[in-house]
């Protein structure tokens, strides 16, 4: 079990496969606590319905902005400089500090 391993921590979170909740015999001694659902995008799947408060914010975002398809190595790692902007905009500490290679391994 978790706890046995990390005894020198006070909280442990952990991302589990889709759908896995923990235990009742987890959640009642506080060994587990549910902290909230992540999601996971299958492109083989239909594209789900969106909320009204997603078209709405779609449609908002359109106003203001464009959105294209960037095919070029270095123009997709232009990300880079832009993240660097934010962290300082939003005074980010080191858990958000993303190198190039995080945003080169997902832009191929």
């Amino acid at each position: 079990m978790l706890v046995n391993d990390f005894q020198h921590l006070v909280t442990l979170t952990v991302v589990t496969q889709p759908g896995w909740s923990p235990p009742e015999s987890m959640t009642s001694t506080g060994q587990a606590r549910y902290l909230k659902a992540h999601f996971a995008y299958d492109p083989d799947l239909p594209v789900p319905a969106f909320s009204k408060r997603s078209r709405a914010r779609l449609s908002h975002a359109e106003a203001r902005g464009w959105f294209e398809t960037v095919e070029a190595p270095e123009q997709r790692m232009e990300i880079c400089e832009l993240y660097e902007g934010l962290k300082a905009r939003r005074n980010f500490g080191q858990f958000f500090a993303m190198r190039p290679s995080h945003f080169k391994s997902i832009s191929n």
